[in-house]
């Protein structure tokens, strides 16, 4: 009877040590601490290469700023925008408009001319449009889109044009001032005896200037053809031809005839008459 118990407690303990001890262990080693491999240290990038690889998508100088710098290598007309805001563009643009606007424009009416500034002539800068266009090139999108800006712009460099306005009333007084007293009557060539021989007069074209004609062309090109340094303009202009020629008149070499008559005893307005007829000959 004992080693019947004796048997029963050993084959308890084997059971206990073959099947309950596996599950133990199992428990102990799903419980036991998860060891993390440490993660490898940063590589270290070099200073100088940091510096290449970072994108340059800011304004001139590498950043977005509130005032919105003009990038590097956009002109307006001959004036470098580069690194200033809009109202530094601004300045610059008109400094540059008073070194023009004291250009001089020649006006011509025939064979005759006078000079006149640009400025008396009403020409002013119409600028505001290219310096917005300026000030935000480059500044929107995303950071790739404003990169591409700056590099183009390195490769092609971008130049604004400087346009002109010019006043009317302005130029209309400029012209009366300085062009209506060039109007002249036409004088017809004429033949002056001096002694034995004859001299020919030359005869001159007779010129008016066409004002209102003359304003527009002016205008036009102030605005649309001239853009700096000495101008010209040809003013619309009405022209009477002269009557006779040179080549006509000189051919006279002699009196072709002469005559006298004695009025003496003439009434006094036979006399005038006669006086009269004879200086229309």
């Amino acid at each position: 009877m004992k080693m019947r118990r004796f048997l029963c407690i050993v084959m308890a303990v084997m059971l206990f040590l073959g099947i309950v001890m596996p599950v133990g262990a199992e428990e102990t080693a799903e419980e036991a601490p998860i060891v993390l491999e440490a993660e490898a240290p940063e590589q270290m990038i070099p200073e100088e290469t940091a510096s290449e690889i970072q994108l340059d998508t800011g304004t001139s100088n590498n950043t977005i700023t509130a005032d919105n710098r003009i990038l590097d290598n956009v002109y307006l007309e001959s004036v470098d925008l580069s690194g200033m805001n809009a109202q530094e563009a601004a300045q610059a643009a008109e400094k540059r408009m008073e070194e023009i606007s004291g250009y001089q424009i020649w006006l011509y009416m025939d064979d005759q001319s006078v000079s006149v500034s640009a400025k008396d002539l009403g020409v002013s800068g119409d600028y505001e449009q290219a310096i917005s266009y300026a000030s935000q090139l480059g500044q929107n999108g995303n950071v790739i889109s404003r990169y591409k800006t700056k590099k183009d712009l390195e490769v092609q460099p971008l130049q604004l044009e400087l346009e002109y306005k010019a006043d009317e009333e302005v130029i209309r007084q400029a012209l009366q001032q300085n062009c209506l007293p060039l109007n002249r009557e036409v004088s017809n060539y004429d033949l002056v005896r001096d002694g034995s021989s004859f001299t020919v007069v030359k005869g001159q074209r007779g010129v008016v200037l066409k004002e209102e004609e003359s304003v527009q062309r002016v205008k036009t090109y102030l605005t649309e053809e001239w853009k700096d340094g000495v101008g010209s303009v040809d003013l619309v202009v009405d022209i009477t031809e002269p009557k006779g020629s040179e080549e006509q008149l000189s051919k006279v070499q002699s009196v072709l005839g002469q005559g006298s008559t004695d009025y003496s005893s003439s009434s006094s307005n036979r006399a005038q008459n006669i006086k009269n007829a004879t200086q229309m000959i």
